[in-house]
């Protein structure tokens, strides 16, 4: 992923009584589901363990089962996981990773 995808908090100017933001966003990305699994890992270059991955499910799988439950950040990864597998790999995900600011 380029550098195009990632906000700088140095790059944000803030006005008098605003309030600062707690957290930024790093990362993020379009996921189509393949390998037919409960859970599927995607490269994600400096996405951290201690990051918040936020994901919405675009389109449902025809698999009853195959729904969102949780995504887990590591170190450049983001791996999605499913209630149950999507064994046709039709659903698709979009995720964005939040860092902390402090």
């Amino acid at each position: 992923m380029s550098d195009d995808y990632h906000i700088h908090a140095e790059n944000i100017t803030l006005g008098t009584n605003n309030v600062s933001p707690s957290h930024l966003p790093v990362a993020g990305g379009s996921i189509d589901w393949s390998g037919s699994g409960t859970s599927l890992a995607v490269s994600a270059p400096g996405v951290l363990t201690s990051d918040i991955v936020m994901v919405t499910q675009l389109t449902p799988s025809d698999q009853p089962s195959a729904v969102f439950s949780h995504a887990i950040p590591t170190a450049n990864t983001v791996t999605l996981h499913l209630e149950g597998a999507d064994s046709t790999n039709t659903s698709s995900h979009q995720y964005i990773v939040y860092r902390g600011l402090n």
